[in-house]
């Protein structure tokens, strides 16, 4: 969308709900698979995310809604960065906090912490003991706080501002008043229909289907498991379901309850399996980082340029000649950040020393006054004793003349 103003062209971002639902393409090439990372690892990190942010909720007492919001962030960042780039604890940690400011249930960022920190605990088998703030402790507490400031500011970069969540919670049960009219059985499956789609958070359904496709595919395999039949029609010998009627295809309900059914039959690898996996290719892309800048200060050294070279007129000199404005303006530029870099010592020198003589200035206009009241003080006291001496001798006056 680009939206003309005084003869220029401003482009603006489209929030809409339809923007949450990824291409298949993107959804095939994620950031972590171009960093080494396989399918099901992914998708095990992004199932071990969203199980740390559903345990945490619970532990901060906040309600369904904005763990399920923390669960579907989640999932569409790690659709922007990568596994490898971005720790998935700092992550989850940032969109639960995000995620409570959204639903207007806001959560202090040391109590999300500390629920971290303990959920970490009772994974290594350890027991919960609260974090010391004592001065070590406090320095740790503060670059852990940093960090989830940092993430958060990344997710709502990442995902554009367009942070909200559709919850289907609600369609389930508009849905089955709809389609089931019977109280037998009823409560049950909303209940199992309920569960299934909590679960589902747990995969990216939600940056792929809509939600009201998911609310049909929770409904149906809810049906399915409980053996409660749905209302369904035969028009001319070709079957039609209630959720056709909902625009829900069948291809793409089968798929959902299949993709949910996964994740209690695929087993997950072990926490620290997957740390261990996301460091190596860490180390990886860091060794691969130090190669490239390695490359790049040999292609722009001198001698790679050809500058020392003993042929004045040979055609690499001429080629260097031609790229040797690059390097002026580089140099420019390095003058240009060291000039910057200079100017703001001497602001910074100039800001302390204005500081130190209005320091000095205070204390000079202390002294004074200290001084000005020990005079006040001392004359006060002085015009009191020669009153008492004045007092004196005219009651010595009196007594005279008495005995006169």
């Amino acid at each position: 969308m680009v939206i003309q103003a005084n003869g220029i062209d401003y482009h603006a971002i489209e929030i809409q709900l339809d923007n949450t639902i990824f291409s298949n393409n993107k959804i095939e090439n994620t950031p972590s698979r171009e960093d080494g990372i396989d399918e099901a690892t992914e998708i095990d990190l992004r199932k071990i995310g969203a199980e740390l942010i559903q345990k945490a909720g619970i532990y901060l007492d906040l309600p369904q809604v904005a763990i399920a919001c923390a669960q579907v962030i989640f999932q569409r960042f790690y659709f922007t960065k990568s596994l490898v780039t971005c720790d998935v604890r700092v992550a989850a940690k940032a969109s639960i906090w995000l995620a409570s400011k959204i639903e207007e249930d806001v959560r202090r960022p040391r109590d999300v912490i500390n629920v971290f920190h303990m959920l970490e605990q009772q994974r290594l088998g350890k027991p919960c003991i609260p974090m010391v703030f004592d001065q070590k402790g406090l320095k740790i507490y503060h670059e852990i706080k940093k960090d989830v400031i940092k993430m958060e500011h990344k997710i709502l970069a990442e995902l554009g501002f367009c942070v909200h969540v559709q919850h289907p919670h609600k369609i389930i049960i508009m849905y089955l008043n709809m389609i089931y009219k019977t109280e037998r059985n009823k409560e049950n499956l909303v209940q199992t229909a309920w569960n299934y789609m909590n679960d589902s958070f747990r995969t990216t359904l939600f940056c792929e289907y809509q939600p009201e496709v998911i609310a049909c595919a929770c409904i149906f395999l809810a049906a399915r498991m409980l053996k409660i039949p749905l209302p369904g029609s035969d028009i001319e010998n070709e079957p039609m379901h209630w959720y056709e009627l909902l625009d829900a295809k069948t291809e793409d309900v089968e798929a959902i309850a299949i993709r949910i059914l996964e994740l209690y039959t695929n087993p997950t690898k072990s926490y620290d399996e997957l740390m261990d996996t996301v460091k190596q290719l860490q180390e990886i892309k860091k060794k691969q980082l130090k190669k490239l800048n390695a490359n790049s200060n040999d292609l722009d050294s001198p001698l790679a340029s050809g500058q020392n070279s003993p042929a004045a007129d040979s055609p690499s000199e001429q080629n260097t000649s031609k790229s040797s404005p690059k390097r002026k303006r580089t140099r420019t530029r390095s003058r240009s950040r060291s000039r910057h870099r200079h100017d703001k010592k001497d602001r910074r020198d100039r800001d302390r020393k204005k500081s130190r003589d209005a320091d000095r200035d205070r204390e000079r206009k202390r002294d004074r006054d200290r001084k000005r009241s020990k005079d006040r003080k001392r004359r006060s006291r002085s015009k009191s004793n020669s009153r008492d001496k004045d007092r004196k001798r005219d009651r010595e006056r009196r007594s005279d003349r008495d005995r006169k």
